[in-house]
């Protein structure tokens, strides 16, 4: 019983396959069917308006030909052009902002409730960075800045956030 059933089977998925096949043969254009009448049909629809190509759009496309350019060769680029060529050395720094666009300048509240502001993110010379902020910013005490080298972070003891973060937003 389980042989009759296996060939059954076989037998049924060929039938499919087979009808599959032949549906697959009747909706596919084939050039010529023996009385010319498929290649007729096909050599008037090569010759309709729709089919034939317009000379002067095509012109218009070519890039091969095409004299003008939005970016410049890459010969013509000189490396020094090039965003990111410098590198970060002494007295340069750069802040990056978040995913959303906003600057690492956050309010941390510490022990004893005291509050301070924290600047993360720092990549570059922190030391001139902090220099910069306390020229722009002469109303914070110079005594209440603290850089902390190894998490690359300068903390300032007080909620200064809003005006630290005027300050980088004209600057980054």
């Amino acid at each position: 019983m389980l042989g009759r059933n296996h060939r059954f089977f076989i037998f049924g998925r060929s039938k499919i396959l087979r009808h599959t096949f032949i549906r697959l043969q009747t909706t596919n254009a084939t050039p010529y069917n023996g009385d010319g009448a498929h290649l007729d049909n096909m050599n008037a629809m090569d010759n309709s308006p729709q089919s034939r190509e317009v000379p002067e759009l095509s012109a218009e496309f070519d890039t091969q030909n095409s004299s003008f350019s939005v970016f410049p060769h890459i010969r013509d680029v000189n490396p020094d052009q090039l965003v990111g060529s410098s590198k970060f050395g002494k007295n340069m720094y750069f802040i990056s902002r978040s995913i959303h666009g906003s600057l690492p300048v956050y309010t941390d509240i510490k022990s004893g409730n005291a509050a301070v502001t924290l600047i993360k993110n720092v990549q570059g010379d922190i030391i001139q960075l902090r220099n910069d902020l306390q020229k722009s910013l002469p109303d914070i005490p110079r005594d209440s800045w603290k850089v902390l080298m190894q998490s690359r972070k300068i903390v300032i003891s007080g909620d200064y956030v809003k005006a630290v973060k005027r300050v980088l937003s004209e600057a980054f």
